[in-house]
């Protein structure tokens, strides 16, 4: 679906800016701008009572959305480097599905300085 020259344009022009980097099967997604296409992956990947695991602290942006669909977040520590592996680790290991429900399933990280473009 969409335009074809427009999809074509996009996809010559991303692999101009960062080369040839879309997995085969992929398609570029047009949005208008980083809440909406937040929006749109948030929609697609959670559901009504997930627990999102984040970066602590995350990008405000988000949570704008996340908080009123009801969506559990869980802080993950971070460093110079991202996200702390250890601790989203031991976190996951020690999740209690009793007490905390049901088993993230998702991650949402922002490699770029906690700011999304």
């Amino acid at each position: 679906p969409g335009l074809p020259a427009l999809l074509e344009h996009l996809t010559n022009l991303q692999i101009a800016e960062h080369g040839n980097v879309q997995p085969d099967g992929t398609a570029i997604s047009v949005t208008t701008g980083s809440q909406d296409a937040l929006a749109k992956a948030f929609d697609a990947l959670l559901e009504p009572g997930d627990t999102l695991m984040v970066e602590a602290p995350t990008y405000s942006g988000s949570l704008a959305y996340l908080q009123p669909i009801g969506c559990g977040l869980q802080g993950v520590e971070c460093d110079e480097h991202g996200m702390v592996p250890d601790d989203l680790r031991r976190q996951l290991e020690e999740w209690d599905v009793q007490a905390q429900g049901k088993r993230p399933q998702v991650i949402y990280t922002i490699p770029t300085g906690s700011n999304p473009t």
